[in-house]
């Protein structure tokens, strides 16, 4: 019998097994072993804060966590551990907060998001400043890694952020959060190489096109890749018949 496309299938009690060495403290793998066994239970002192989503905002726990206290001195000559995306800060702002401040930032970087939660869940950095996705902060909620936020002490969130962002869906009353940057993924491509009338027709569907198996490079991040097949399969370049079939598709090499 020939193999899956894309790997071996596991059943729900392997896949755990599995996932259990690269997980951050969430409940014990027993504890979820045995809620699976029991449908609809979770055992006694383990709690699963549900996916937020923007017609259902999540109110994350403090878990009887405090913020720091709002009297706390302004501290001087210290270092400010920030842990971040490569690239994302520019390092004139980074010296220019060092001089206004008299703090040095000490600034540290990973290449994905699964990489930055495991050195913090590992205890290898204890960064103060930590830029995550939205999709993973219940997760580092439950495992008690993050501190709640002290607004009295940014007065700047009220008076400068957009009032869209002042109460996001993933984190209502924005205990942890505080709202950073907004984008959008799309594609590059080179002109001298590919017609811009060409990138138009195929849209989202050039990815998969063979006389570019090789040629492609994608951004090595699981919400990305799930992502983007779910954009091909609602792509208004794509026939109703392509749309029923792309999932069945040999995934593009990604080179």
């Amino acid at each position: 019998m020939a193999g899956h496309p894309i790997g071996p299938r596991y059943s729900r009690r392997q896949f755990l097994r599995q996932a259990a060495g690269a997980s951050i403290a969430l409940p014990s793998l027993a504890a979820i072993l045995a809620a699976c066994a029991k449908p609809g239970q979770l055992p006694p002192g383990v709690h699963i804060i549900p996916p937020a989503r923007q017609d259902r905002p999540v109110t994350l726990p403090t878990y009887g966590t405090e913020p720091i206290a709002t009297d706390t001195p302004i501290e001087t000559g210290v270092t400010l551990q920030v842990y971040n995306w490569a690239d994302y800060f520019y390092k004139k702002t980074l010296r220019a907060f060092e001089d206004q401040f008299g703090v040095t930032v000490e600034y540290t970087t990973f290449n994905n998001m699964e990489e930055g939660i495991q050195k913090i869940s590992s205890g290898q950095l204890r960064p103060d400043v930590f830029v995550t996705d939205i999709d993973k902060l219940n997760k580092l909620v439950e495992a008690k890694l993050l501190q709640p936020l002290n607004h009295e002490l940014i007065p700047n969130l009220d008076a400068n952020v957009w009032p869209v962002y002042q109460n996001p869906f993933y984190d209502q009353g924005w205990r942890y959060t505080v709202p950073y940057v907004t984008w959008t993924t799309g594609i590059g491509y080179r002109r001298d190489h590919i017609s811009d009338e060409e990138v138009a027709q195929k849209g989202y569907d050039i990815l998969w096109d063979p006389q570019y198996n090789g040629k492609t490079a994608f951004y090595d991040d699981y919400r990305t890749a799930l992502g983007w097949p779910c954009c091909v399969t609602a792509s208004p370049t794509s026939t109703p018949a392509r749309r029923r079939t792309s999932s069945r598709r040999r995934t593009p090499s990604w080179g």
